[in-house]
């Protein structure tokens, strides 16, 4: 279990947890140029010792994605995550700033068989958390690539 007391972050092993939960996911064909899918996982995680949650497993995560396809060679990808409340430290009096949602968008355009090129954009809302206490997620960023398969 990760601790975060100030500026000073330990992993603490325990003795024992339970963790129990469900995690389902739904995809949907729209139409062949158009697929969404939707999860949601609900999970509990608690040291046995103190009843506590482990830091860091929010009890909620929803996600969904979008695909389109509007010809052969272009991919247009959407995905939104949200993640309930999270504690940092091993005796749940410190919140990560509690739930947030984060939105990505990726297009990819194939040009030869085994080439594509990118641009992707990460955290599109520019959405301000911490994914770790003291260590706030990065704003929005643009990244342009080429990907190239060997096989």
């Amino acid at each position: 279990n990760y601790t975060r007391e100030g500026n000073i972050g330990t992993y603490k092993n325990i003795g024992s947890t339970t963790t129990k939960g469900v995690q389902t996911s739904i995809k949907y064909k729209v139409s062949e140029k158009f697929r969404v899918s939707l999860g949601y996982t609900n999970i509990s995680e608690k040291d046995d010792k103190t009843g506590n949650y482990l830091s860091y497993s929010p009890k909620h995560v929803l996600v969904f994605n979008a695909n389109v396809k509007p010809d052969k060679n272009l991919l247009i990808s959407t995905n939104t995550t949200y993640k309930s409340k999270r504690y940092y430290n091993a005796s749940n009096t410190g919140l990560l700033e509690g739930r947030y949602f984060r939105s990505n968008i990726r297009m990819d355009y194939s040009f030869m068989r085994k080439s594509s090129i990118y641009l992707k954009v990460d955290n599109v809302f520019n959405a301000k958390f911490h994914g770790t206490a003291g260590y706030p997620v990065a704003p929005r960023s643009l990244f342009v690539g080429i990907n190239y398969s060997f096989r």
